[in-house]
């Protein structure tokens, strides 16, 4: 992950930045968003992280952003839509995530920061905050659990009308279910959406490997399901009936999730 200062940001024109890989990043066309992110949000720090500095960018990928912002900041400067619309109007395919600098710096003692910030420090964290690296494991998994929810309930509401894009929230429920399975095995998902190739990274002695092996059918509609064709072919809306049934079990193993990772974890 590249870090851009803001105090850099504000003395003179953003040019390069090195990748992690020893290429270049082009940061002058999102030099627009830095001085409005600089200038509403006031951050400590901006990072650019993703696929740009890790070399695996396409032309016209977006440009992922973490501001980290003083912890005594307003929830609305830490808001996800708030900083959604910071990034419009300017033709910038940015995404922008604020945090505050204790989120960040704790950030930096799991698996997933070792993954989003691979050279903050020069080398892995230190591991040795336990309580505080359980606790913030927890709320991820509480946190995608609870997004997992909105999805099955979006699948209700759209398969009831045979809309297109149920079988969409129903990939997006199982995904984020089997993250919370590889999470809590310590293995960092990743951003992939083939949801075969994230289950058998799942230990075979794991029962929840079985649970959730049958969800695979639904990778498709993660991606491709969701555009037409260069043929102008849009793909076929598949059985409502069959969509609801499924997010009816995905629900059930939702809650068997939050009980089994979350709430026991509490005790």
């Amino acid at each position: 992950m590249t870090k851009t200062k803001t105090s850099t940001v504000k003395k003179r024109t953003i040019g390069q930045t090195t990748q992690t890989r020893g290429a270049s990043v082009d940061l002058a066309p999102i030099a627009p968003l830095i001085e409005r992110i600089v200038a509403n949000l006031k951050p400590e720090e901006v990072w650019l992280f993703g696929s740009r500095p890790e070399g695996r960018s396409r032309p016209g990928s977006d440009f992922d952003l973490l501001a980290v912002l003083p912890d005594d900041s307003s929830e609305s400067d830490l808001d996800l839509i708030s900083a959604w619309k910071l990034t419009c109007d300017l033709g910038i395919a940015a995404d922008l995530v604020p945090c505050t600098r204790s989120e960040f710096e704790d950030e930096k003692k799991t698996a997933w920061a070792r993954w989003l910030l691979p050279r903050i420090t020069g080398e892995c964290a230190s591991m040795s905050d336990k309580r505080k690296q359980a606790e913030t494991k927890k709320a991820r998994l509480r946190a995608l659990l609870h997004l997992a929810e909105q999805d099955v309930k979006a699948v209700m509401i759209l398969a009831k009308d045979g809309n297109h894009y149920a079988a969409f929230h129903c990939q997006q429920a199982a995904e984020k279910l089997i993250r919370v399975l590889l999470i809590h095995h310590e293995i960092e998902p990743g951003i992939g959406h083939h949801l075969d190739v994230l289950v058998a990274q799942l230990p075979d002695s794991e029962p929840w490997k079985v649970k959730v092996g049958w969800m695979h059918k639904y990778t498709p509609y993660a991606t491709t399901f969701r555009y037409a064709t260069p043929g102008g072919r849009v793909p076929a809306t598949p059985d409502a009936v069959g969509v609801i049934a499924d997010a009816k079990s995905i629900a059930e193993l939702i809650s068997e999730a939050m009980k089994q990772f979350v709430d026991s974890a509490m005790r």
